[in-house]
């Protein structure tokens, strides 16, 4: 089953503005931009993080928090220091996406075209 979930940002490697994920039975399909509506994609407010399954939830909230406590940008430089290794997902990897910032826009940036 192909799922694709979309949002503001998705923070895979850089923020990367309107874009989506797509998951096929539940393995990282990869991230595209969201150049047109496509049926059946669920659309999140704020940013998409796509990490592998073996990252635990409780592993990235430490970063997360670092980050914030420290006043650090979120980069992928700044978050994958918190973690050993290269954490962008690959194609056919287990995939579990975390949603990092959710923040209400104004109903003219919710529009592709922006």
């Amino acid at each position: 089953m192909r799922k694709r979930f979309a949002a503001h940002y998705v923070f895979y490697g850089q923020a990367l503005y309107m874009y989506y994920i797509e998951i096929q039975d539940g393995l990282f399909a990869g991230v595209f931009p969201l150049d047109e509506e496509l049926a059946g994609t669920a659309f999140f407010d704020g940013i998409l993080l796509p990490l592998p399954v073996s990252m635990e939830r409780e592993a990235v909230d430490a970063v997360l928090s670092y980050l914030r406590r420290e006043h650090l940008p979120l980069t992928w430089e700044n978050f994958s220091s918190g973690f050993p290794g290269n954490n962008l997902i690959g194609e056919n990897d287990p995939v579990r996406l975390f949603l990092l910032d959710s923040h209400r826009y104004s109903s003219s940036e919710l529009s592709t075209n922006n």
